[in-house]
């Protein structure tokens, strides 16, 4: 017997794969009830074409079963591999994909410290009771000799 414990704690590395991907998605959109956040008034020349593979590419690698962290505390795997490095390779290798980068990246960690983790956070804490819940019934119905004997939910 174990416990489970699920906490609301939105996640850097999830969220600025999304940020950068919803600028791209903007260069494309003209009118602007179709564009989504960030609407950020710089050139996106820097960004990689490819760059929508390559953000779904890091996402499936992060949630992979076999990454060695996905079973350590998520808070402390998000902050503890939070690098900017591996946010670089979806723009370009060149002086203007560097430029574009610290742009983006010094826009995103403004808006994610400054409000973007708390709202994100404010809006999904009454979803983390309803996973909780789905999740501890999934594993009463794969094996009760393995089932949580208790849930703890921190929001």
């Amino acid at each position: 017997m174990y416990q489970l414990s699920v906490a609301n704690g939105a996640s850097v590395n999830l969220n600025f794969p999304i940020y950068v991907s919803n600028m791209y998605s903007n260069k494309y959109n003209k009118s602007p009830l179709k564009m989504k956040f960030p609407y950020l008034p710089i050139s996106c020349e820097g960004l990689l074409e490819e760059v929508k593979h390559r953000i779904s590419k890091m996402w499936n690698d992060f949630v992979a079963d076999d990454n060695p962290n996905i079973n350590s505390p998520f808070a402390h795997w998000d902050q503890l591999h939070m690098q900017k490095e591996l946010y670089r390779k979806l723009f370009k290798d060149n002086s203007e994909g560097s430029t574009r980068f610290l742009e983006v990246w010094n826009s995103f960690i403004i808006w994610w410290t400054s409000q973007g983790d708390y709202i994100i956070n404010l809006t999904t804490d009454d979803a983390v009771p309803i996973i909780a819940k789905k999740v501890k019934e999934r594993y009463y119905e794969r094996d009760t000799e393995q089932s949580p004997c208790g849930l703890f939910i921190y929001k």
